[in-house]
C-alpha cells in the first residue's frame, strides 16, 4: 500500500538518501493501448529511452490486466471517440482507476471536441492530436510524476 523498503535502525544514511532520490523518480509505469503495433512499439521505445517505464496493451482488456496488476501512474490511449468502442474504453480505464491520468490521442482533427461533448472533462488529463512530439508526451508525463 505504498510502502518502498523498510530501513533496520540505525539507519544507513547513504542508503536511505539513494532510496529517497529513487523515490522522486519514476516509480510507476505508463500505459499504452493502442491497435497499432508499430506505433505501439515505436512510442514504448522512444519513451523508454527518455527513462519512463512502459507498458503495451493492444486490447482493452489486456489494458485492464495490466492496469489491476501494475498501476500506472498514466494511461495514453489512441481512441476513435465517436465509436461506441472508443467511449467504452474511456469509461472502463475510469472505472478502473479513477485517479490515473488518462492521456488520449487521435489522428482526428475534431477529435478534442468530441471528447469534451462526451466525457467528463475532469476524466482526461490531457488531448493529443496525431502527429504529435515525443517532448509533449514526455513534457506531460514528467509534470505527471512530479506532482504524483
Amino acid at each position: 500500500e505504498g510502502v518502498i523498503r523498510v530501513l533496520p535502525k540505525p539507519v544507513d544514511v547513504s542508503a536511505l538518501l539513494s532510496l529517497l532520490a529513487d523515490g522522486v523518480t519514476r516509480q510507476r509505469p505508463v500505459l499504452i493501448m493502442d491497435d497499432d503495433a508499430a506505433f505501439l512499439r515505436s512510442l514504448s521505445d522512444v519513451l523508454r529511452v527518455r527513462g519512463f517505464e512502459t507498458i503495451v496493451a493492444t486490447s482493452l482488456d489486456d489494458a485492464l490486466n495490466h492496469m489491476a496488476r501494475r498501476r500506472p501512474v498514466a494511461v495514453l490511449l489512441h481512441v476513435q471517440i465517436d465509436t461506441p468502442v472508443g467511449r467504452d474504453a474511456v469509461v472502463a480505464v475510469h472505472e478502473v482507476s479513477p485517479a490515473v491520468a488518462l492521456i488520449l490521442y487521435s489522428g482526428r482533427g475534431d477529435a478534442a471536441d468530441e471528447i469534451g461533448r462526451s466525457i467528463p472533462r475532469d476524466w482526461v488529463h490531457a488531448y493529443l492530436r496525431k502527429p504529435f512530439a515525443v517532448d509533449q508526451v514526455t513534457g506531460i508525463l514528467d509534470a505527471i510524476h512530479y506532482k504524483r
